[in-house]
């Protein structure tokens, strides 16, 4: 996802079925101008600062989560959109990427089955990058027109509704997806992207010789709707589900699943970024890929080609006829693409798996499903709130429809809290006329994202995120959080060598004065020197750095910053308004 050398992100747009909201924090650590580790917070504070109001993240409405308080979600918020679809389920699996480096841009779009989440999962990802050309043949204008369909899609699918800024962007990149090519890999001839579910034809699914059905979920419909009529089909998949399937649908395939071994990767990486020697590294166990989560169809075809289908659906009814989902289909010749290809690249991470089939589904897995069912229903109606106060706050939250006799199901009970606090603050349905008040509340505490926990009477539970509407902020309030984050002398200098793009100091002088900000960079130029270029420059780090410093308290400045600071900040900030 790193930009092209010498260019830098436009926009980005990504979709996700589930969205663990922690994970999100290092994406713009891809797109940031400096390279920072994503264990490092005030790299991670920096590259939110640069990267948020030009990445869109789409995820299905009531499918967010996040375990643990991390207060840096709130530089997030006007980036995260839930998808309310009209039927099924959101389930792409997509970014598309624009950079630029003055008036050139490019392209990149990626397709693949991996949600936002920590999940650590054997997944099927497929990248293209593209420029703008105005010579397309038929089939790429047919991509580019479902692609671009896709993202105008979005625009008007979110909850709550985008700001009329992000749906102008939106709109506009959607319009310059119609002109780019994207480049196909050396062993595929034609490439067309799919986007089912937005009223768009699917691909035809025709004859084949041969069929490699690779998927963690599956059902009857969806076998029947890919497999091989008349050759032998092959299928990839968990073993919980393959034992789901019908012995009538079980005697047309020949059965694979995950070797056992297959949960204990070695990674190969290289001794130094300088050398070209390999060691091997075995990672910590919670780095480990566990599981199938790749969603891979291959169609063996008549003169000696193979068609790849690659992308988000599962191999089920419900994903070729009612999901939104994305799919890139890839042509090629079968000796580098087909089944067996395919087969033999995998090598022993599969092996050989028999079942009978007819097996019912598991009464908990059942029970949890009709509690997912029910979060994402209430997630697709409209839930506001509003900050108020100096310090301590207030924060209303209300509804806006009546949830009662729209959603609620008299066998469960429903809690509601901030996802800042653990402490509930409402029980059952809301109502249009019953806000929900909290007080006392931290700046800190504030937020549009609210959990929703469900319990069922035979002591099952299901939980999500919902993200409301704000009607009401607290000026400067995501300034105020990254001014909380600078709490150190050595924090703040760091801060303003990324924000001023300017590599890591190798030197810090005493602490509390300017010693610390004459670290040395690449060009000789230390920081106070770079304070006095960027007056001549744009001076949008200098007015975002101001905001930040507005929001500092008298006595987090006198800690904060080095002697002096305030002076020299005082004759800068009148060299920039006297120009």
């Amino acid at each position: 996802m790193r930009p092209p050398t010498g260019f830098r992100l436009e926009h980005a747009v990504g979709t996700t079925f589930t969205l663990h909201l922690p994970s999100v924090l290092p994406i713009p650590l891809a797109f940031a101008y400096t390279q920072t580790p994503d264990d490092d917070p005030i790299g991670v504070l920096n590259a939110l600062r640069q990267s948020t109001d030009r990445i869109d993240i789409f995820c299905q409405a009531g499918s967010i989560s996040m375990p643990r308080l991390n207060d840096l979600v709130a530089l997030l918020e006007p980036c995260i959109h839930p998808v309310v679809p009209d039927r099924g389920l959101f389930h792409p699996k997509v970014w598309l990427l624009e950079f630029g480096n003055q008036d050139e841009r490019r392209y990149r779009l990626i397709i693949g089955s991996r949600n936002l989440t920590q999940d650590s999962t054997w997944d099927a990802v497929a990248s293209f990058d593209g420029v703008v050309v105005g010579d397309l043949d038929e089939s790429e204008r047919a991509s580019n027109e479902a692609i671009a369909a896709f993202v105008a899609w979005l625009t008007s699918r979110s909850q709550p509704s985008l700001s009329t800024e992000r749906a102008q962007r939106l709109a506009a990149l959607a319009e310059r997806c119609h002109a780019i090519r994207w480049d196909k890999p050396d062993a595929v001839e034609a490439l067309t992207i799919h986007v089912l579910g937005i009223e768009r034809a699917g691909p035809v699914v025709d004859a084949s010789n041969r069929a490699l059905i690779i998927s963690p979920f599956v059902s009857d419909d969806g076998i029947r709707r890919l497999a091989s009529a008349d050759g032998e089909t092959v299928l990839v998949s968990r073993p919980e589900q393959i034992d789901l399937l019908s012995p009538e649908t079980l005697r047309r395939l020949s059965l694979r699943m995950l070797d056992d071994g297959a949960d204990l990767p070695v990674v190969t990486a290289r001794a130094s970024p300088d050398s070209d020697e390999q060691t091997t590294v075995r990672p910590a166990s919670d780095s480990l890929l566990t599981g199938l989560h790749a969603k891979v169809v291959v169609h063996d075809v008549a003169r000696g080609r193979s068609r790849i289908l690659i992308g988000s659906a599962n191999a089920t009814g419900s994903a070729w006829a009612g999901n939104v989902e994305v799919v890139a289909e890839l042509l090629g010749r079968t000796k580098a693409i087909g089944v067996d290809a395919t087969l033999n690249a995998m090598g022993d991470l599969v092996e050989e798996y028999a079942s009978d089939g007819g097996r019912e589904a598991d009464p908990e897995q059942v029970a949890t499903r009709k509690l997912e069912r029910e979060l994402r229903r209430i997630a697709g109606l409209s839930l506001a709130v509003a900050f108020d106060g100096a310090g301590p706050f207030t924060l209303t939250m209300r509804a806006e429809s009546d949830w009662q006799s729209s959603t609620h199901h008299h066998d469960l009970t429903y809690t509601w809290r901030l996802v800042t606090r653990d402490a509930p603050i409402a029980a059952g349905p809301l109502s249009p006329g019953a806000p929900v008040v909290v007080s006392d509340l931290a700046l800190r505490e504030l937020t549009p994202f609210v959990v929703l926990e469900l319990d069922d009477t035979d002591g099952h539970r299901a939980s999500a995120i919902l993200v409301a509407r704000i009607d009401q902020d607290v000026e400067g309030r995501r300034d105020r959080i990254i001014a909380q984050h600078l709490d150190t002398p050595e924090a703040f200098a760091r801060f303003l060598r990324l924000m001023l793009q300017l590599p890591a100091a190798e030197t810090l002088g005493g602490a509390g004065g300017w010693g610390m900000l004459k670290g040395v960079g690449s060009s000789g130029g230390g920081m106070l020197e770079l304070l006095m270029r960027a007056v001549g420059g744009t001076g949008q780090p200098l007015a975002e750095l101001d905001r930040i410093l507005q929001q500092m308290t008298d006595e987090e400045r006198q800690t904060v910053l080095p002697q002096g600071f305030d002076e020299l900040w005082a004759n800068l900030r009148a060299a920039t308004e006297d120009r």
